[in-house]
Parts: structure tokens; C-alpha cells; sequence
């Protein structure tokens, strides 16, 4: 039985990968076939900077620990190259896309508790280093460890570890998800907790800065908007919640001389960050976070990152939403200090 899933995940990565190329190829031809429109001049101006980015990355949730565990190692050499790569053949052509971000899911355990884990699909189950007598497995998650160590050797210098779910020791329901039982969608995590969960932050990070994979940013929450009662990986939080967890992090990073920022708060829309939506308690982001009035404000944590970080889920609809919600995330942003968004 112990096999039996990894030819699975094997077979449906590859389906996948296909699937995938031929819906490319068919857009493609269908784009090709279609009427030509006129021809449209456009002007590049080098020297005109619009915006900077910051960094061009993906991340490892949830099917490449599979593939870094399982797969041959010509195929997993293949695929790292594909993504991390910045050379270029002999044509000139590039070997790879030359990611420079790579995000690492720190993850909660839920692959140890089996179908008890409230999550039906199991390559969304992750394995968790933390033991319930508090050691550490540094043998779990293999095959992402694999490719962070890949993402490295290429150069990726933007190493990023997020979390969807405190360690399920920690969690009120010892799973990985919520049983969403308060009344405002707050925490899974175990009141008395906070240090604990902080201090599992702290020790991986170490962990991994001793083996040459520092971490530049750690993101300790995940979509806190959302009730995550199944499916995944997943804990809300409330903003007054995240500021108490900022705070028991930035100390425990303090406690052991590391120099990784925080990343707050991984918001599960563009609106979450700009907007009082219900519950009221987790929206309207970054003037809670970041306006010194606020109880809620971020001030004085100096392992914080100066900026926000947000999905765009549900923004693309149209050329005039895609603007508007990308406006208005920056308008706040700069109202608030000129924060930086991630």
C-alpha cells in the first residue's frame, strides 16, 4: 500500500502537465485561426519606470513534495531547471523561467493524521517536523525540502516560509483546520499557544538558516478571512489575533538572532486589504495594521515587514476591476505611510 499513492500522484502530475499544455495549444490555435486585428504600434520607454518588482516566484503547496520524493531524479533535475534556471543554450534560448522567489509551506501535520485530518484529498495533507513530545523530524517533507534546496543552488535568493495552519498540537480541535465553533471565525490556535507557535516558527527557521537556506520572509498566516473548515490546511484569524501573533513572533525571531521579516497577512482579496467587509474584524487590512490610531496597529516590531501582502482572487473580471481594485490597494497603501505590497 505504501507505493500504491505515489504512482498515483506520479500519473495524475503528468496528467496534469498535459492536460495543461494541450488547453495552452488549443487557446493558442484558436487565437492564431481567429480574425487578425490592425496593427498596433507600441512604444517601450526604458528610461520611464512604472513600478519595481519585487520578485517573480511560485510556490510549493501541495504536489511537488511528491514529486521531489518519488519521482527519478532526471525528471525532478528536468522540472528544477524549468523553473529555477537563468541560463540560456547555446541559441540563446532560456533553459528555465529564473524564478527568484521560492515559497516553502511550513506545514501543520495533517499527512500523519490520515482521513482524521478533515481533508478528504491527500496530497493536500502536509507532514509537520514538530513531534507531539515537542522534538523535531527534520526528515519530514522531503520532496519540498529537495526543491528548496534546488531553488538555492540556482540562485533563488528570495526564500519565503508560509504557513496555512499552526502545528495540530497547538490547534483548540488538534487538527490542521477549523471546526470554526466562535462566534467572530477566530483562531484555531490554543490560547495559550501563541509563544509555542512562534517559537515552532522560529526553531524551523533556524533550522534551515543552519543549513545554508536562510528565509527572508516568514508569513504566519494564511487567507485569515476564510473559515477553513475543511479541505486543506487552514486556520482564521482576526486582526487582533495577528497582532498578538506578530508580536510573540518578532520576540521569538529576536530570542534567536534571526534576521528573517515578517510578512503580514496574506489577505484572500485585493477588497480584505481596502475595504470593511463583514466580519469586520479581519478586513480593512492596511489601516488597521498600519495607522498608529488603530488598536490593532503593527508599529515598533522591527522584524515587520514595512508592507502588506495580498491575493487577487475574484479582481479580474473585467480591464476596469483590475484596475480599480489595484488602485485602490495602492492609494491605501501610500495613505498609510507608503507601505510596500506584496
Amino acid at each position: 500500500m505504501p507505493m500504491i499513492l505515489p504512482r498515483f500522484k506520479k500519473k495524475r502530475m503528468a496528467s496534469f502537465f498535459r492536460d495543461a499544455i494541450l488547453f495552452f495549444l488549443f487557446a493558442l490555435s484558436g487565437t492564431l485561426s481567429g480574425t487578425l486585428s490592425a496593427a498596433t504600434t507600441v512604444t517601450i520607454d526604458a528610461a520611464v519606470t512604472y513600478q519595481t518588482m519585487l520578485g517573480f516566484g511560485a510556490s510549493d503547496a501541495w504536489n511537488i513534495d511528491y514529486v521531489g520524493r518519488y519521482w527519478s531524479s532526471a525528471q525532478k533535475e528536468a522540472i528544477a531547471e524549468k523553473l529555477f534556471s537563468t541560463a540560456l543554450t547555446t541559441t540563446g534560448q532560456p533553459k528555465g523561467i529564473g524564478l527568484s522567489r521560492w515559497r516553502f509551506n511550513i506545514g501543520a501535520g495533517s499527512a500523519e493524521q490520515g482521513s482524521a485530518s478533515n481533508i478528504e484529498q491527500a496530497e493536500r495533507r502536509v507532514e509537520g517536523f514538530l513531534n507531539a513530545d515537542g522534538s523535531y523530524n527534520w526528515t519530514k517533507q522531503a520532496g519540498q525540502q529537495w526543491f528548496l534546496q534546488k531553488a538555492k543552488s540556482y540562485g533563488v535568493d528570495q526564500l519565503v516560509a508560509f504557513v496555512n495552519s499552526p502545528p495540530r498540537f497547538y490547534t483548540k480541535n488538534g487538527r490542521a483546520n477549523s471546526d470554526n465553533t466562535s462566534t467572530d471565525q477566530g483562531t484555531n490556535l490554543k490560547a495559550d499557544c501563541y509563544d509555542d507557535y512562534a517559537t515552532f516558527l522560529a526553531t524551523v527557521l533556524a533550522h534551515f538558516k543552519a543549513k545554508g537556506l536562510p528565509f527572508a520572509h516568514i508569513s504566519p498566516v494564511n487567507e485569515p478571512q476564510f473559515k477553513w473548515e475543511k479541505g486543506q490546511e487552514g486556520c482564521p484569524w482576526n486582526n487582533t489575533e495577528i497582532k498578538t501573533l506578530v508580536a510573540a513572533l518578532n520576540q521569538a525571531l529576536t530570542d534567536s538572532a534571526l534576521d528573517t521579516r515578517i510578512l503580514v497577512a496574506e489577505a484572500s482579496s485585493y477588497k480584505d486589504l481596502h475595504q470593511s467587509i463583514n466580519p469586520t474584524n479581519k478586513t480593512d487590512q492596511i489601516w488597521k495594521f498600519f495607522n498608529a490610531s488603530r488598536a490593532e496597529y503593527l508599529g515598533g516590531f522591527d522584524h515587520l515587514l514595512p508592507g502588506i501582502c495580498g491575493h487577487s482572487y475574484w479582481t479580474d473580471g473585467d480591464d476596469a476591476t483590475i484596475r480599480a481594485q489595484r488602485e485602490n490597494v495602492y492609494r491605501e497603501c501610500q495613505e498609510q505611510g507608503g507601505i510596500a505590497f506584496y
